[in-house]
């Protein structure tokens, strides 16, 4: 078990109980990756409370030093792919309909890797809610993975060395993390050891194999990491709190956020090796009485990490310098709407997600400029891009678009090299 400890985040223990169904609400739009709606639970059991797991994390006070953020436009965020890739981007990017599976009606393409591999959902009956996972090599047709039961699953993610991970549902209906590596080999790895009801998934997976977890069991989300040699390891989590991850880097470092009160969710970033993981809330970054809270990590590409959280109780897009820790709107780069979720950063620094206003649509934002894809796109396309999910280096974006109000899972990709 993990050495567990936490910086940045209040004392105290909360019981779950009555506001447990407030947080898993907030919380399951970003986590169930790829999902559009159909979550491993579609309600929870609000009337148990959660109590503090033998091995809680003890909390410490805030870092005094951290507290040296602004809200400011990044000179070095905006030296990424810049202004005029957007400029440029109808002449420059192609998309491509990635279709269904045979028999399908819906399909979310989730994330894709620098060698262009695809992962994403596909269902296999029209209307149905069963969505099998699915791989796209360039120049080939999306092709089922393994699953077993009724052929569900949820939490596709995929690293640059083609290894994917995903939880298929049993005949049971119950889910375990499954590995599949690109020369075809399957591994089951299971469930974490000692949960009551475990529905692991994961949300992401870097080049070294380790992957970021998030369990839902019960009245309560936990954060796990699984690495082989060390199987299933528990996020540390202040008692009493739910966790729950989104991205991680290839320095180890695992982002997500921790669920603490009623609307009240903070950021939270968990550093250091597997057996003495730390875990910082990222708000402690921010000067003493900012309007900001930020709420969900999401990812990062080294230098930044972008996620989402609220400015004066109004739901914004951040993107955060772990470096000088000075926090940039990213709403203020979006034309129109409200509700900046990002979802993937790449090393250019260049950003996609969804604004979900209303309607919801798919954004892309490169330097100090962002765009909504639909705006982007050659009149009369056919598409209503509805989320980009997933980001390469190449800049090459998948998500969910509607052509005829139908999902199709998508894939845009520059026809010259991105900058």
């Amino acid at each position: 078990m993990a050495a567990m400890a936490t910086t940045g985040l209040p004392k105290g223990r909360w019981r779950l109980g009555t506001w447990s169904a407030v947080i898993l609400s907030a919380v399951v739009a970003a986590p169930l990756i790829g999902c559009h709606g159909h979550g491993p639970r579609a309600a929870v059991d609000a009337g148990n409370p959660d109590t503090a797991p033998a091995d809680a994390a003890p909390i410490s006070a805030p870092d005094a030093a951290a507290d040296a953020a602004k809200t400011v436009v990044i000179p070095e965020w905006t030296q990424g792919m810049g202004v005029q890739t957007l400029a440029n981007f109808r002449a420059s990017y192609t998309i491509q309909d990635l279709g269904f599976l045979p028999g399908g009606d819906d399909s979310y393409a989730v994330g894709i890797n620098d060698s262009g591999t695809i992962v994403g959902r596909s269902n296999t009956t029209p209307g149905s809610p069963c969505f099998t996972i699915f791989r796209y090599v360039p120049g080939g047709p999306i092709v089922p993975l393994p699953m077993q039961g009724e052929g569900c699953g949820i939490g596709a993610v995929i690293n640059n060395g083609g290894t994917i991970a995903f939880s298929p549902k049993d005949a049971a209906g119950k889910l375990a993390v499954w590995r599949l590596k690109m020369g075809g080999q399957v591994e089951i790895l299971g469930v974490p050891a000692g949960v009551t009801d475990p529905a692991p998934y994961p949300t992401a997976m870097n080049s070294a194999g380790l992957m970021a977890i998030t369990d839902w069991f019960g009245s309560t989300i936990r954060a796990f990491a699984y690495r082989d040699g060390f199987g299933f390891v528990r996020l540390p989590t202040p008692a009493g709190a739910m966790s729950f991850t989104h991205g991680l880097g290839d320095d180890g470092e695992i982002l997500g956020g921790i669920a603490l009160m009623p609307n009240n969710l903070r950021a939270v970033r968990w550093t250091g090796p597997l057996d003495a993981l730390v875990v910082e809330d990222l708000n402690t970054w921010l000067p003493p009485g900012t309007d900001w809270i930020l709420e969900r990590a999401k990812a990062s590409n080294g230098r930044f990490i972008v996620g989402s959280g609220t400015q004066a109780g109004r739901p914004r897009g951040f993107v955060i310098d772990k470096q000088t820790r000075e926090l940039r709107d990213l709403q203020a780069t979006v034309p129109a709407g409200d509700g900046v979720f990002p979802a993937a950063v790449n090393r250019h620094n260049m950003v996609v997600g969804s604004l979900r206003s209303g309607v919801e649509r798919g954004f892309v934002a490169a330097g100090d400029r962002a765009e909504l894809i639909d705006d982007l796109l050659p009149p009369g396309s056919g598409w209503a891009i509805v989320a980009a999910s997933g980001l390469n280096d190449a800049g090459q974006i998948v998500g969910r678009g509607l052509k005829g109000g139908v999902g199709h899972a998508f894939l845009l990709a520059p026809t010259q090299p991105v900058p």
